[in-house]
């Protein structure tokens, strides 16, 4: 068996949360750029023409042709035949997303007084509040 000194597991333990770094942000690009891959695709399957100004994001995955009001405006003609891509879009979009939230939230530093305490930058010293008591 052989032993790592402190050096070197510190040194993989920064190695290591780079990494996550690296890949919560991929995982990010990765769920925008599918995402708007995804939204081109379904907009040109549209038979009427889909506008980026008139109509919703949400027209895209919407599962029934017809007529839909919109509560400032004129009713509106929407019918998306790949709103089956489109869900699966949002759904990959947010898990991703979470994904990559929960690799990139590892790395980062701790926050509140134990992380204080534990770079010494407090450690033994006392401190006044505004009122005049101690505070650790």
């Amino acid at each position: 068996m052989v032993k790592t000194s402190t050096v070197e597991s510190a040194a993989n333990t920064g190695t290591s949360d780079r990494t996550r770094a690296v890949v919560g942000g991929l995982l990010w690009v990765l769920a925008i750029v599918q995402y708007f891959l995804a939204q081109l695709v379904v907009a040109a399957a549209w038979s009427t023409p889909y506008s980026l100004q008139d109509n919703y994001i949400s027209d895209l995955g919407n599962t029934d042709c017809g007529m839909f009001a919109l509560p400032h405006g004129q009713p509106t003609y929407v019918c998306s035949p790949s709103h089956g891509l489109m869900n699966l879009s949002f759904i990959t979009l947010g898990v991703l997303a979470i994904a990559g939230a929960i690799l990139l939230l590892v790395g980062l530093p701790a926050t509140g007084e134990s992380s204080r305490t534990a770079s010494g930058s407090t450690r033994g010293k006392r401190y006044r509040s505004h009122s005049g008591a101690a505070r650790p």
